[in-house]
């Protein structure tokens, strides 16, 4: 059976000003909707399940997990020359994953971005999400699923702006998700799906004494394009500034604030050496602050190894193939530092909290 294409979104009676928005960083900002939608689904089945056959993509960025496991990121990118690209391009891509869960459900959990912050995303101009799975069982049986008006959806506003999260601001009850016109009549990706690694810091957990304000640094083992994850313990209210720098840089920055214990996962690809983090525990109550970086790369199949009688040459070439695997993530090599916002203004990603 061939793969059914049924894009779902947020419903427009109930979010009429969250459906479009602009093709690339080059368009309207103000006309952008930056919104992040949330999507689940839970299936049951009579028997095992023996393989998860999966076909999926999103506009602009999504994360996808299935029985809470990450999936994958995506869609990978149109490529070509993205400066100042004003119109729809003619191409969108889907992943394609085979999984093999254990028991007798399937559940997805959906979070996607609609709005493009870097120059190297596009969009088709309305947000959307589709899923196609073929289900195996092993009773022999064989089960289809679509996304379609039996998902549930909602917005998440604590995502107010890029590089801003909110999480004071709570979020509505789900509500049935709306079936939307094919806008973008997906190919299969010619690229294998991203893997995805998470890398801790040495001091792994930073305490926050009641009230205190801390300014540190956490430095990883080397460079790599991550998505930054922010994990907060607390009663009361944290806030946190964090730079992603590779070196001696300033890096790039993003805010978040938290009502409690909770977690913050960027949707944005930083090229990542460490943390310069401010820190705030707004409570009358110990806090405890964890950074890491969710290392993105294609999956390697074959890596080859030069070794020299000079050890410094060695340390160099070490490094020249880890940043090989470390590169742009789309389909040409460029450093992750290299898809800036055309207009990175101070007040684009940092805003006094």
């Amino acid at each position: 059976m061939r793969p059914t294409e049924q894009w779902i979104w947020l419903d427009p009676a109930l979010y009429p000003e969250k459906q479009t928005t602009i093709f690339s960083v080059s368009g309207d900002k103000a006309n952008g909707n930056y919104t992040v939608a949330e999507f689940c689904r839970e299936y049951e089945f009579p028997a095992p399940i023996e393989s998860v056959k999966l076909r999926f993509t999103g506009d602009t960025v999504f994360f996808l997990w299935v029985n809470d496991i990450g999936v994958g990121t995506g869609p990978a990118s149109v490529g070509g020359d993205f400066y100042n690209n004003r119109a729809m391009r003619p191409q969108h891509y889907a992943d394609t994953v085979t999984l093999h869960p254990t028991g007798k459900k399937l559940w997805f959990t959906a979070e996607v971005r609609m709005m493009p912050v870097l120059m190297c995303e596009y969009s088709h101009g309305h947000g959307g999400f589709s899923l196609w799975a073929q289900v195996r069982l092993t009773d022999g049986t064989v089960r289809y699923l679509t996304t379609d008006e039996t998902w549930l959806c909602r917005p998440i506003p604590a995502h107010v702006r890029p590089g801003f999260y909110d999480g004071r601001i709570p979020a509505p009850d789900f509500a049935p998700a709306a079936v939307v016109p094919n806008l973008w009549h997906a190919e299969d990706s010619p690229i294998p799906l991203r893997e995805e690694k998470e890398i801790r810091p040495a001091e792994e957990c930073v305490a926050l004494a009641p009230g205190e304000i801390r300014d540190f640094t956490l430095e990883l083992d080397r460079i790599y394009a991550a998505f930054p994850l922010a994990e907060v313990t607390a009663k009361g209210e944290v806030a946190l500034q964090f730079r992603c720098f590779e070196q001696t840089d300033e890096g790039t920055a993003e805010e978040c604030v938290f009502a409690g214990s909770g977690q913050y996962r960027s949707f944005r690809l930083h090229s990542v050496g460490g943390f310069r983090v401010h820190a705030e525990n707004r409570s009358d109550c110990p806090a405890y602050v964890r950074l890491s970086a969710i290392a993105t790369c294609y999956p390697v199949s074959v890596c080859a190894e030069t070794k020299t009688s000079d050890e410094d040459l060695n340390r160099v070439l070490d490094v020249c193939r880890h940043t090989l695997q470390y590169c742009r993530q789309t389909l040409h090599l460029d450093s992750p530092r290299h898809c800036e916002p055309l207009a990175c203004t101070g007040d684009y990603y940092i805003e006094t909290l």
